[in-house]
């Protein structure tokens, strides 16, 4: 499946809908977002790689938001968030390169990744931590939810490919069991990100060590996390999807 394809909102939608546990994440994700929220006033917010937004819609509408800006590098995500939320009038979307739209940015009472880490290629990855900090208020904090695969010393090599394959296998085991007449087209879905993981392209998966590394050496402090999936078992290297909390320092 080439990557236009792959891409495009509704299969990404299809997809994430599917998933146990791409729901017990954005579950985890909008429970920390609004507990945040409830302890801000006229909050000035971003979500960021927000894709078809589904990260904004369990905070959208709270009381506390003075406005949010989504922001994504991908066109038909821009359009499709924009048609999604064209009567909340607190919230806004740019078309633009994450990376390039930080550098400019300060002053965020809160910031929101909902698997956006792992959408920025490894060897970015500190830089895009540091830009995150330097974004936020002192004090403010950066929520995300993240796939954590199990530990790997390097990108891109076979301990590497082994922990993605491993995240994935379970994540295929977990939407069949939760629909077992799920179509293939989904199944193929979840798969891709694995042949994705291989080619280097969109998916660039962390470690809970090499995340948590990259986000102190920015300046943050890590307050707490929560492991959303997979409950009641645990996966080699204690893989799962988990929300993270931080406060820059």
């Amino acid at each position: 499946m080439d990557v236009f394809t792959y891409l495009e909102p509704d299969n990404y939608e299809m997809e994430e809908w599917s998933r146990p546990d791409e729901m017990g994440m954005f579950q985890g994700f909008w429970m920390h977002a609004q507990a945040e929220l409830d302890s801000l006033r006229k909050a000035r917010i971003a979500d960021l790689c927000c894709g078809t937004g589904m990260s904004l819609l369990g905070m959208a509408s709270h009381p506390n938001i003075a406005s949010a800006v989504g922001v994504d590098i991908e066109e038909r995500n821009i359009a499709f968030c924009r048609s999604r939320f064209q009567t909340y009038s607190k919230v806004s979307f740019v078309l633009a390169d994450v990376l390039k739209w930080l550098a400019t940015e300060k002053d965020y009472d809160l910031l929101t990744l909902s698997s956006a880490f792992h959408h920025i290629d490894h060897p970015r990855q500190q830089h895009f931590a540091d830009l995150i900090c330097g974004a936020l208020k002192p004090g403010a904090k950066a929520i995300f939810a993240e796939n954590i695969v199990a530990p790997f010393e390097k990108a891109l090599t076979p301990g590497y490919m082994k922990s993605v394959t491993a995240f994935y296998d379970a994540v295929h085991d977990a939407a069949v069991q939760s629909r077992p007449n799920i179509p293939n087209r989904i199944k193929k879905l979840i798969k891709e990100n694995v042949t994705l993981a291989e080619r280097g392209e969109v998916e660039f998966k962390v470690c809970r060590p090499h995340f948590v590394k990259n986000m102190e050496n920015a300046g943050m402090k890590l307050l707490y996390e929560d492991k959303c999936w997979p409950m009641g078992r645990t996966l080699p290297g204690n893989a799962g999807n988990f929300v993270f909390v931080f406060e820059k320092l």
